[in-house]
């Protein structure tokens, strides 16, 4: 579960939270030029939430690259809003991704993970998760506080 990897401060609560209550996650880390840190949670849990309990400063999102770009612009998960794939890159992609060998790849990425749960769980690390909320964020997770 990524024991190994520097863990930024802003999300050493929550990654302890997330082990001791036996909640798997994939990769953390910071977004690169952004305030951001993000957890990506296992999909089984990630189902369990509910995007309308999530505090203002939170976002789910696909864990993809071009999600986290439209993000940073301040703008919706692309691939969960259900834009078209070719549009996605060509919005948030860069050259190298909009060449047509990359395109199609990207592209075919794109249709898988609009078919699952999105599961990258982000905030601002300069407004990080207080306890109580991450409390609340591991109820959902293990499905016991579902309404």
């Amino acid at each position: 579960m990524g024991d190994r990897l520097p863990v930024p401060p802003a999300l050493v609560y929550l990654l302890h939270q997330l082990k001791v209550n036996n909640i798997r996650y994939h990769l953390f880390g910071e977004i690169p030029g952004t305030e951001m840190a993000y957890v990506d949670l296992d999909r089984d849990y990630a189902a369990n939430l509910k995007q309308q309990v999530l505090p203002d400063n939170w976002s789910m999102i696909t864990p993809h690259f071009l999600a986290n770009r439209a993000l940073v612009q301040g703008q919706q998960d692309p691939i969960q809003q259900g834009e078209e794939p070719e549009s996605i890159v060509i919005a948030y992609g860069d050259h190298h991704d909009k060449e047509i060998e990359h395109l199609q790849g990207i592209c075919e990425q794109i249709r898988y993970l609009r078919e699952q749960v999105a599961s990258r769980l982000v905030y601002h690390k300069a407004h990080p998760p207080e306890p109580m909320e991450i409390h609340q964020l591991i109820k959902q997770l293990k499905g016991s506080d579902l309404s």
